[in-house]
């Protein structure tokens, strides 16, 4: 099998695919310049057979065989060679009918890797056996020789050269497969210790113990003969004995039934004439109940209601005689107090009358004269700087008046122009645009018909949403709300349930054990039901109630068994009924004497310690009731075993004192007081009650609002899809010529209003300037007379008012603070009076209505109170009646009641005289049952029935004593009990079985000893084959070592031997001579004979076992041309039946192979190029 050619695509320099054919069957040579990709075929060849160790073909990855790493586009790497198969010796193992052999292995980056042979994708295994089998195993080669392997062989030791020569010779893989073979004989020892520790301490044992068991056994069986032999003699006599009694207690049953008869027949006598006085009584009963309930209840409720209404009216009486005197002296005051306030107010009026017109008249000159007085300082200082005062009372000089004039005019003139032509451009504009809106009006109206139409049914759907009352979105504020509220209420839920699951007894769950049952009934846990007053106290609480703590309090003792016979209860409970238990109170004695004893603040009862509902009061007691909690030990020892005390005590420590001389005490519990957890617990129940509260609340709103929401969402959606309609009609007119016609008419029409406004001011505007201007062009002619005229009037007119003003100013301030003090006085007696009166008015009333009403209730009293009187003579008249009745009825029932005592006392002789006779027919009974039982039990009875008794047999029991027989059954029964404790009846059995494990044992550690000294004869044979195959191949080696050498290198010798005083097991060296005369060390060679002879090592060794393919990667590196040229010549001489590929940059070398490759490095690329030797014919 050799190599016929090549396909390179993607593999590091071999970038685009390339076609390598025509390989020789025998020397093929590759050169080329540096890094042209000379090695590259050779590391292609490698990657092909599987090579492991990607190092050896100068890569850390796969990802680096790919050109460049697949930075340039390429991401796959693909080499297949194509092997010739026909030379059917060399074939490899399961491929000899095939003529050739295509193997591909293909890279891709992030992709799967993969390899085919012919086509077919097969695992590396697959590949890797099958080169193996050719010898070509890639990852241990002795076919591969790389660049710098030949300096390696230079410097191995003995021991390497020697492991060369075994893989060239194949018994390498012995001592791989004798390595495995020593594990497996350690495995064996193992396996042999394993079973002789079975045998020594497992199967051994049991066999003894076995052996002891089977002995017991038998004896075992002995006693039990015995004894099925004695107790049989013995239960045929307690047949016999039973069957005797039961006859006899018969006879005893019909004289006491005599007995009972008569008995019966006294108290018969004595009912009937029970039944006689009952009657009596009935009769009496009937008139007194009549005379009691129809007259007396009557008259004793009409007397307690006349009672409650004269002790009600005297006192509403009394109550009036009080309001009224005080009125009449709340009367007499206001009086007093409004004559005093009405001379007063009459005297200040007086007074302000004469002060208060004059203030006001003055304050109001005074304002109007400092007006008038600012008004002339401006017109005189406007006047002095020249400007004088107009017609329209704007001050200005004459020119700048006149020129305003004239401005006035022109732009009066010209505004009047401006609004002429466009209000004759708009009027124009007017006429076209009313006869186009008259042609599209009636498009317009059918679209505003449908806009009020649509407006209506919209205004309908309001109406009747706004009817419903609800607002938009609530129904979905409610499902948020109530969503929140679950997810909120669920972590409550789960620490309860972690607090319930890690404490059960906690919980208290039961079914209703009846319908209707009222679980008010039911108060709860012990310890869900009190509360902790002082936190520090609540582990010693927790001691102090013990098991009690997770009790559970029901009403009565009837709720209880309901609970515990129908309740389904899932675990054991201690129920406490409050009408069963009687707590008793600690005196007050006791507690004062323990806090004299130790301090107050040192001891406590434990009830005071907790709040509890006040009906389960007794439960408490009966728990906490005689209990002192202390602060420390000391102090519970001083109280617990005081004589005059003598309570339990308990620290907050959790240390328990019992006065009976029990102590318990200790570590507290780590994880802490279950009171004191309950108390947060508590707060956790209430905030998810308060939750499920509001949850409860938010379900039944939704409920209540499902119909109107719904109504609503259709409403609703009927509402926007009107609105839509609406505003689309809307779009749509506004849309419309006429619409948009009318809009320009309307906007029109208000032009032309407002130039009309516009141009009949501007006329006005034009005509009063124009008579302005003229009045200033003739004052302009008298300007300086006119200026000092109006100077000297504005002086005047200021010196007058500024007299005038300061006048005014100094009157008004002198009333002033006179006439406002006046004012504030009589403002408070006027309000003052007007309350007098007030209060005056409503007293009167208030008198007026309290005098009627006193004497009204008067007359109702007087009325009542004889009606009393009448009453309670008739009530005493009745209960004479009924007191003689009682006295008939109670001497009839005190005959009825001897005569029931007599009754019963003969009831309670009939009960002793039954429950005699049940005794004596539950014994009968008894023996019948036990004779019955005797007989289903021990079915032989029956048959040897008639033998019981008799003389001579195996049944006489005057031989056989009964009593004997009883000893000897108990001593045998309790022989058999002691016996059977440690008796293993299955001993017989299991003695078999481990005896055969035990000779089963014994055969598996012969097999394994067996198995143990055939490995260790073959390893023997095996190490004197492996000697004798490695002295062969050492002889042949080491011939053509010398002889490859001596060829390469003529007049100089080589050999393989032991290092001194060893063998050839231990390793080997190399020795070369010249002339006769052998080197000391290799390190006096030149380093080109070093490499001949590591080069002819090397070839010794793959002459010794040819493969069918040989890589040699420049190994004439260190090589001069003629040394080149004889290692080439002996190659192609020597070595005919194998293939080489060698890559070599010498002439020497590659002029002496059949096919040249040369390599070349283009664009980035590697290429190949063939030439073949022209061979002689």
């Amino acid at each position: 099998m050799y190599i016929r050619s090549m396909v390179l695509e993607g593999f590091k320099s071999y970038g685009k695919r390339i076609e390598i054919n025509g390989f020789d069957k025998e020397f093929n040579a590759i050169t080329g310049f540096n890094g042209s990709g000379k090695s590259n075929i050779l590391d292609a060849i490698c990657f092909v057979l599987g090579i492991a160790n990607l190092s050896q073909v100068r890569a850390t990855s796969l990802q680096d065989l790919v050109y460049k790493s697949g930075q340039a586009g390429i991401k796959k790497a693909s080499v297949t060679i194509t092997f010739d198969n026909r030379d059917r010796e060399s074939s490899p193992m399961g491929y000899e009918q095939h003529e050739e052999i295509v193997i591909t292995r293909q890279v891709v980056i992030g992709g799967k890797n993969k390899y085919m042979i012919n086509g077919t994708n097969v695992p590396n295994k697959r590949v890797t056996d099958l080169f193996c089998s050719v010898q070509l195993n890639v990852n241990n080669p002795h076919f591969l020789i790389m660049q710098g392997r030949i300096t390696k062989v230079l410097n191995m030791k003995p021991v390497e050269i020697l492991s060369m020569l075994e893989e060239a010779a194949g018994t390498k893989m012995y001592e791989k497969k004798k390595q495995l073979a020593l594990n497996t004989i350690e495995k064996k020892d193992n396996k042999l210790k394993e079973i002789d520790t079975i045998l020594k301490e497992d199967i051994s044992p049991k066999l003894n113990k076995l052996k002891e068991e089977r002995t017991r056994y038998v004896e075992f069986q002995g006693i039990e003969r015995e004894l099925e032999h004695s107790k049989r003699i013995y239960l045929a006599w307690k047949y016999v004995a039973a069957f005797n009694n039961s006859q006899k207690i018969e006879e005893n049953v019909k004289i006491v039934q005599s007995k009972i008869d008569s008995k019966l027949e006294s108290i018969a006598a004595g009912e009937e004439e029970i039944k006689n006085i009952e009657a009596k009584c009935a009769e009496l009963l009937i008139k007194k109940e009549a005379e009691k309930g129809s007259v007396l209840e009557s008259l004793e409720k009409e007397l307690q209601e006349y009672e409650k209404k004269q002790y009600k009216l005297s006192a509403e009486v009394n109550s009036n005689k009080e309001n009224i005197k005080t009125l009449k002296k709340t009367l007499e005051q206001i009086q007093i107090n409004i004559t005093e306030e009405n001379n007063a107010l009459i005297l200040k009026e007086k007074e302000l009358e004469k002060v208060g017109g004059l203030f006001h008249n003055l304050k109001e000159m005074c304002r109007k004269d400092v007006e008038a007085l600012l008004d002339a300082q401006e017109k005189y200082q406007k006047v002095s700087a020249g400007l004088l005062e107009s017609e329209d009372g704007e001050n200005a000089t004459l020119e700048q008046q006149l020129i305003n004039a004239k401005q006035s005019v022109t732009q009066a003139q010209t505004e009047l122009k401006q609004c002429e032509m466009t209000l004759n451009h708009n009027r124009q504009q007017l006429n076209k645009k009313q006869k186009d809106m008259y042609s599209t009006e009636n498009e317009y109206k059918k679209c505003d018909t449908d806009l009020e139409k649509k407006e209506k049914e919209l205004k309908c759907l309001e109406n009747e949403m706004q009817k419903l009352n609800y607002k938009d979105g609530y129904s979905e504020d409610l499902k948020k709300q109530r969503s929140n509220l679950l997810a909120e209420m669920k972590p409550l839920r789960e620490k309860l349930d972690q607090f319930e699951s890690r404490y059960p007894r906690t919980r208290f769950q039961y079914q209703n054990p009846e319908p209707n049952f009222n679980a008010k009934s039911v108060k709860g846990v012990v310890c869900k039901l009190i509360t902790v007053k002082d936190k520090k106290a609540a582990y010693a609480l927790e001691v102090a109630a013990g098991g009690k703590l997770y009790n559970v309090i029901v009403d009565t003792d009837t709720t209880s068994k309901k609970i515990l016979q129908h309740g389904q209860l899932q675990q054991r409970v201690t129920i406490i009924p409050l009408n069963r238990v009687a707590g008793k109170f600690m005196d007050q004695q006791t507690i004062s004497l323990a806090e004299r004893l130790v301090g107050k603040e040192n001891v406590q009862p434990a009830l005071s310690l907790i709040d509890f509902p006040d009906e389960i009061r007794s439960a408490m007691t009966w728990i906490f009731g005689q209990i002192f909690v202390c602060k420390d030990m000391e102090t519970a020892k001083k109280i617990a075993f005081h004589e005059r005390i003598m309570k339990k005590c308990v620290t907050l420590e959790g240390d328990l004192f019992d006065p009976v001389g029990t102590l318990s005490g200790g570590a507290p519990a780590q994880s802490g007081s279950v009171l004191l957890k309950l108390e947060e617990l508590k707060e956790i129940r209430n905030e998810l009650n308060h939750k499920e509260q509001l949850l409860r609340d938010i379900e039944t709103a939704l409920s209540n609002i499902v119909q109107t929401a719904e109504k609503y969402a259709s409403l609703k959606q009927k509402h926007d899809l009107l609105t839509y309609e609406i505003s689309m009609i809307r779009q749509k007119l506004q849309q419309t010529s006429y619409h948009k016609i009318k809009e320009e008419v309307d906007s029109l029409n208000a032009a032309i209003e407002e130039l009309t406004q516009r141009m009949a001011a501007a006329k006005n505007l034009e005509k009063e300037s124009a008579i302005r201007a003229k009045d200033v062009e003739i004052q302009l002619k008298d300007a300086v007379n006119i200026r000092e005229r109006q100077l000297k009037d504005a002086e005047n007119q200021l010196n007058i008012l500024k007299k005038k003003a300061e006048q005014s100013r100094k009157e008004w301030q002198k009333r002033e603070q006179e006439s406002e003090t006046l004012e504030l006085e009589i403002k408070e007696f006027k309000k003052s009076i007007e309350n007098g009166n007030k209060q005056l008015l409503q007293a009167n009333e208030e008198s007026n209505m309290f005098e009627e009403k006193g004497e009204a209730l008067r007359r109702e009293l007087e009325e009542t109170k004889a009606r009393v009187t009448e009453l309670q003579n008739n009530v005493k008249k009745q209960k004479d009646i009924i007191n003689q009745q009682n006295k008939d009825i109670q001497r009839l029932t005190a005959k009825k009641e001897d005569i029931i005592k007599q009754n019963k006392d003969q009831e309670l002789d009939i009960k002793k005289l039954n429950h005699e006779i049940n005794d004596i027919k539950k014994s009968a009974a008894e023996c019948k049952q036990k004779v019955l039982e005797l007989t289903r039990k021990y079915e032989w009875i029956e048959q040897e029935k008639p033998y019981f008794g008799k003389k001579g047999g195996i049944y006489d029991f005057e031989v056989n004593k009964p009593e004997e027989m009883e000893h000897k059954v108990h001593y045998l029964q309790e022989m058999r009990e002691k016996l059977s404790r440690n008796i293993n009846t299955r001993a017989i059995n299991l003695l078999d079985k481990e005896e055969e494990q035990y000779n089963d044992t014994l055969k598996k550690k012969r097999i394994v000893e067996n198995d143990k000294k055939k490995i260790i004869e073959t390893i023997k044979h095996l190490d004197e084959k492996k000697k004798e195959t490695l002295l062969v191949a050492w002889k042949q080696v080491n011939r053509d070592f010398g002889s490859i050498f001596s060829t390469l290198l003529p007049g100089a010798a080589a050999k393989l031997q032991p290092p001194e005083n060893q063998t050839i097991t231990d390793g080997l060296e190399v020795k070369v001579g010249f002339s006769g005369v052998w080197k000391e060390s290799l390190g006096e060679l030149s380093g080109g004979q070093r490499s001949l002879v590591a080069l002819s090592l090397v070839l010794a060794m793959l002459l010794y076992k040819p493969a069918p393919l040989y890589i040699l990667d420049e190994v004439d590196a260190a090589l001069d041309l003629s040394h080149t040229e004889n290692i080439g010549t002996m190659l192609k001489r020597h070595f005919k039946h194998s293939q080489f590929i060698i890559v070599s940059l010498k002439n020497g070398m590659f002029n002496n192979a059949n096919v040249l490759f040369t390599t070349r490095f283009i664009d980035g690329m590697s290429t190949i190029g063939r030439s073949e030797k022209v061979r002689s014919k």
